[in-house]
């Protein structure tokens, strides 16, 4: 596990390859690879006393290259990225569970970047 500050965080990662299709009329049927997704979950805050957990998802969406998604209507052009904060909450007989979720699409990954770079300076 991570380590921040002394503390272990426990984290997940995610990778999605999803199976799409779409049909317009008097065409055929299009199948192959929908928008791909990449994520890292930690969970940085833990009370299990009181039942209550909040972690950071950050997750990027893109079109995994080759598979023409874009121009066969399976997935939007461009990446996303999504920066949900989840609030879990734990009750005698339910659980509730509470997201926020920013997310910006970027029309190229180097778009992100250079967006990146100018945060950083």
């Amino acid at each position: 596990m991570p380590k921040i500050f002394g503390h272990e965080l426990p984290t997940q990662v995610k990778v999605g390859f999803p199976l799409a299709g779409a049909k317009e009329p008097d065409d055929p049927v299009r199948v192959g690879i929908g928008t791909a997704k990449f994520g890292l979950k930690v969970n940085f805050f833990n009370n299990q006393h009181k039942g209550v957990y909040v972690s950071l998802y950050p997750q990027i969406e893109f079109t995994v290259p080759g598979t023409h998604a874009v121009e066969k209507g399976l997935a939007n052009p461009g990446q996303t990225l999504i920066l949900p904060l989840l609030v879990q909450k734990e009750f005698k007989h339910i659980t509730s569970l509470d997201t926020w979720r920013p997310w910006r699409r970027f029309a190229s990954f180097q778009h992100l970047i250079s967006n990146a770079n100018a945060c950083l300076l």
